[in-house]
């Protein structure tokens, strides 16, 4: 997840200062489609939640804010639920060799090189792609 918000941070950074401002704040997480961390206006969210109180966003408080939205814990919890099945003996790994093999997750797993991944591993590659296609559909 965080090489996408990486491509999309270096995107919007266009004067590569090493911070997003708040309009690029709002497109990267329109283009995720992440949600606001509180009821507040997006304003409000962009202050409140910028740790080191600069004028913008670093990358890494961008990924703190993504990785505290509702989305995010959502598809953790989702990627968990799917991995708790495909482990079917318990071991805490997937076999990937047999997902790459599967039409369906071909796709998403033909760059993993490894033949099993354990739970953060088939998180973060389920994750990422996910939000890879969100990306591309726009």
């Amino acid at each position: 997840m965080e090489e996408i918000v990486e491509k999309l941070f270096s995107h919007y950074d266009s004067d590569k200062d090493g911070f997003v401002e708040f309009s690029d704040f709002a497109k990267i997480l329109s283009k995720l489609e992440v949600e606001l961390l509180a009821n507040y206006p997006i304003q409000r969210n962009f202050a409140t939640f910028d740790i080191n109180k600069f004028p913008g966003y670093d990358l890494n408080e961008l990924i703190a804010y993504i990785k505290n939205s509702q989305k995010y814990e959502s598809l953790r919890k989702e990627c968990s639920e799917f991995f708790t099945k495909l482990d079917e003996d318990k071991d805490g790994l997937v076999c990937t060799d047999q997902l790459r093999n599967n039409p369906t997750y071909a796709l998403i797993f033909k760059q993993y090189s490894k033949s099993e991944a354990n739970l953060e591993e088939f998180t973060n590659i389920l994750i990422e792609r996910l939000f890879q296609t969100i990306i591309d559909k726009q």
